[in-house]
């Protein structure tokens, strides 16, 4: 039972390193500048195979872990890998690793010479290493390549090229640095049953190998990088490339008492970051912190707490479910909530623009509105001052008239007939000067008609038999004209004005409390 939830939580830390550490090395190289990504995952399952094989045959018959240590030792990596990912902090699965044998360390159950160098070596030296060598691959390229004396498209061609050779090697050595990290749980695995061990070796290999490569195919191309960061991140590539050869491989050949440095691609990735975007050092410093102090302290944590279970096995891998399962849905309704909170954010942002819009569109109207009843304000003061000034005229007509009309009836008693031709002859003479209030009144009640079109549709529909005179009577009450200025203006009385009045009031059945002016302006 223990190898078999063994292999099946080495499986899930398998996918997890595909899918985050594997393409967090080659996230930010464009990798479709130099292959397309199907044979770069193609060429990344073949790479891994070999340098798995290579490395089960170097440690194949070394088991450091029984079957319960195993099993910690796994449990512990997928609870902190689903810890760290549920809640969004940085994390890796070789920083965890040396947390997790620093517990069973500390309980005996492993021997701690194990882990002391290798642990130190690959927590705090490798990154300062990639830092270092960060800057100077840096210099190196701007030499080399930036600032050479050359045409853009041999800028470019060599920058391809660099980048081709980067990928590569950097393929190898990656993969070489993972399998050294699965090595000696599969050779644990592979020492607990009878059968022989290339068999297990080549079974459990392959069928890794299967799972890994379709996770960093979907990583590669779910964290798509774009073109211009390529050559910014060229020398973290080889920086890293050059520090995974050297822990990997230059160590142990050196001497055999070097154990290989396995290192965090992700660690690893953030130490050069910091050598080269100085801008955002405060935000890779901490995520750095949390793959270097925390992930290694929450995987001590998490390791001494399943080994106080005492060994019962089958409650170290009902907890690790659990803390699974929960894990995984946190991530789902927390992902949820993040979109619906994006989704209503959206929305919200939508209608404040869509409310902006219109409230600036009703400005623009009321402000057209308003600049529009200024004009007719203005004309309608004209108009207005026109027919006073044309009403007074007329009453000045009136008079006259009346003045002439007095003075011909004082001529009826003349007995001089020289002097009544005389006189006669004045008159005519004014009067032909005076002829045009006529026409003039004709003209004052086109343009009262003009002005009151609408009025008069109005007034028509509360009282349909209304005639002509109680038309322009209705307008002239409407103006602010007396029954006085109203009878000189129609040349009648003032006391016909007064019964016309009555009359109208009757046809719109008004009370006597009732103002007609107000009532006609608010028409």
């Amino acid at each position: 039972m223990e190898a078999g939830f063994s292999i099946l939580f080495l499986l899930m830390i398998v996918v997890w390193v595909a899918v985050k550490e594997f393409t967090s090395h080659f996230r930010d190289i464009h990798i479709q500048d130099v292959m397309s990504v199907k044979f770069f995952v193609g060429f990344l399952f073949v790479v891994f195979v070999l340098c798995s094989c290579l490395a089960f045959q170097r440690w194949g018959s070394w088991a450091p872990f029984n079957g319960y240590c195993l099993l910690i030792l796994t449990a512990t990596l997928v609870i902190v890998l689903a810890l760290t990912t549920a809640t969004g902090i940085e994390t890796s699965a070789v920083t965890a690793l040396w947390g997790a044998l620093a517990a069973l360390a500390y309980h005996h159950h492993i021997n701690g010479d194990f882990i002391q160098f290798t642990a130190i070596a690959s927590l705090i030296f490798a990154p300062i290493l990639v830092m270092a060598l960060s800057f100077v691959f840096q210099l190196l390229f701007n030499r080399f390549i930036h600032q050479r004396d050359c045409h853009l498209l041999v800028k470019t061609l060599y920058l391809k090229r660099a980048m081709l050779c980067g990928v590569v090697i950097g393929s190898i050595a990656l993969s070489w640095n993972y399998a050294l990290l699965i090595t000696p749980l599969l050779s644990s695995i592979v020492g607990q049953h009878t059968l022989s061990v290339p068999l297990h070796a080549a079974l459990l290999i392959f069928f890794f190998a299967i799972v890994a490569a379709p996770a960093v195919q979907f990583g590669i191309q779910f964290k798509h990088s774009h073109k211009n960061q390529s050559q910014l991140f060229l020398p973290h590539l080889y920086s890293a490339t050059l520090v995974m050869i050297v822990g990997n491989v230059v160590f142990p050949l050196i001497s055999p008492a070097f154990q290989p440095i396995v290192v965090s691609a992700n660690q690893l990735n953030f130490s050069s970051r910091l050598a080269m975007e100085r801008e955002r050092m405060l935000q890779h410093i901490i995520k750095w912190l949390s793959i270097t102090l925390i992930t290694p302290l929450l995987a001590f944590i998490t390791g001494l707490a399943l080994i106080a279970t005492g060994d019962d096995s089958l409650l170290v891998v009902v907890i690790t479910a659990f803390v699974l399962l929960s894990c995984l849905l946190a991530h789902l309704y927390f992902n949820q909530y993040n979109k619906h909170r994006v989704t209503k954010k959206a929305l919200n942002d939508e209608l404040i623009r869509q409310s902006e819009v219109g409230d600036e569109l009703n400005r623009m109207d009321v402000a057209a509105v308003t600049s529009q009843f200024n004009v007719m304000t203005k004309e309608i003061d004209i108009k207005y001052k026109e027919l006073i000034n044309l009403s007074l005229h007329i009453k000045q007509q009136r008079q006259y008239l009346e003045e002439l009309s007095l003075r011909i009836k004082k001529l009826s008693g003349e007995r001089d007939v020289e002097l009544l031709r005389n006189k006669m002859n004045d008159m005519a003479r004014e009067l032909g000067e005076n002829l045009k209030l006529s026409a003039e009144m004709d003209h004052f009640y086109a343009q009262v008609d003009e002005m009151h079109k609408n009025f008069v549709s109005r007034l028509l529909m509360r009282c349909p038999t209304l005639t002509e005179r109680e038309k322009r009577l209705a307008i002239l009450i409407r103006l602010g004209y007396s029954s006085k200025d109203i009878a000189s203006l129609m040349n009648v009385e003032p006391k016909t004005i007064e019964i016309s009045r009555y009359r109208f009031r009757r046809k719109l059945k008004l009370d006597r409390s009732v103002n007609i002016v107000q009532y006609l302006q608010l028409l």
